[in-house]
This record gives C-alpha cells, structure tokens and sequence, in this order.
C-alpha cells in the first residue's frame, strides 16, 4: 500500500470489524478510509483495516462525498468518491468540512427580516403600483393599511414619484376624454357631456 506521495506505508490488518466501535473519527481514520479507497479495497476490508463497522465505515464513506451528494445510499457511497477521486486529487478533507443541512435548519428561503415581509418585501416598481392604483382607483382602504403603505413609500422616498405617477395617470385619463378619435367624440371642459349609451 502506498502514501498519497507515494512511498510505502505498512498498515495493520485488524481481525475485529468492531473494536474501535465507539471511538470518534480522527482525520487519520479518514485518511486510511482514503488510502483504502484508492487501493481498490471493499468496504469489508476497510473495515477490517479500520476496526470498525461495515455500518460504520459506509456511513463515513458518504460523509466524503460533498454535501449535495450525501443523500446517495450507503452502498454507492465508495463507487461515487472513486469517481471523484480518479485522478487522485479529490479533496476529501474540504468535503467532510462541509456540513450537510439539517432538516432541523431554518430554511434560507424564508425571509426572516421583518421589513422584507408584506409591504417591505415589495419591489419599488410592485410596491409604486399599489400605491397608484389606490390612489387613481379612489377605493376606500382600511386607514392602517393606508398609514403603512405611506410609512412604507415615505421611506424609500417614493412620495413624489407618487405624486408624479398619480399626476401623469390623471392627465393620461383626461386626455383619452378630450381625443376626437375617442368614441364618444371630443369632451372639453365648458362643453355638454357627451350622451353615455345605456
């Protein structure tokens, strides 16, 4: 058997799979696990050579693979870090380093700052839109709602694009009125309104 540079190194073969069952892995432990994945050997005789458990040794095995490989069964957990490791460059070592998440995890996809929930988790272009259309639509809204959605756009410094945004639909409104080519007919102020088909 060799070292990883090459030179020979001599490793006891333990007759007991279970005699150092219990004891913690060491990085020399993961080390000979390498150095008998990269002879060829079967997960049998790595336990053998580790004096572990075949149990034991697979569950190690997959704790090599990265992170996002863990969930693999067991028995496919050599195979896979042989493939990894077929130039002899895997670097096992950062792979064990890396924690495979928790079920128990809070998840990162939920958004845990409060300001990025309901209102705060708007977009500026979602959140002017929801203002524009309350403001133009004229619906009543619940007075919280509306203190919020101002707190909100107050600060970002949204309230004159607001008051910009309301101002353009306003004169876009009056402007489809007043078009010859509308089909009413043209609409001016100081002119009769035009007679709304029922």
């Amino acid at each position: 058997m060799t070292d990883f540079d090459g030179t020979a190194q001599q490793h006891p073969v333990l007759v007991d799979p279970a005699s150092r069952r219990g004891k913690a892995w060491t990085e020399e432990d993961y080390t000979d696990l390498m150095r008998g994945c990269r002879s060829d050997s079967d997960v049998v005789d790595l336990a053998r050579q580790l004096g572990r458990s075949v149990q034991s040794v697979q569950s190690q095995l997959r704790r090599l693979l990265p992170a996002d490989e863990r969930h693999l069964p067991l028995d496919l957990a050599l195979p896979r870090l042989r493939q990894l490791d077929i130039d002899g460059d895997y670097d096992w070592l950062e792979a064990l380093a890396k924690r495979t998440p928790s079920p128990w995890d809070p998840n990162p996809l939920v958004v845990t700052d409060p300001e990025a929930r309901g209102l705060g988790g708007l977009t500026d272009d979602e959140l002017l839109s929801v203002a524009l259309s309350i403001v133009i639509s004229g619906q009543e809204c619940p007075a919280d709602l509306l203190r919020r959605l101002g707190r909100e756009l107050r600060r970002r410094g949204m309230l004159e694009q607001l008051e910009r945004g309301a101002a353009m639909a306003h004169r876009e409104a009056l402007d489809r009125l007043r078009e010859p080519d509308w089909p009413y007919g043209a609409f001016t102020p100081g002119s009769e309104p035009p007679t709304w088909p029922m």
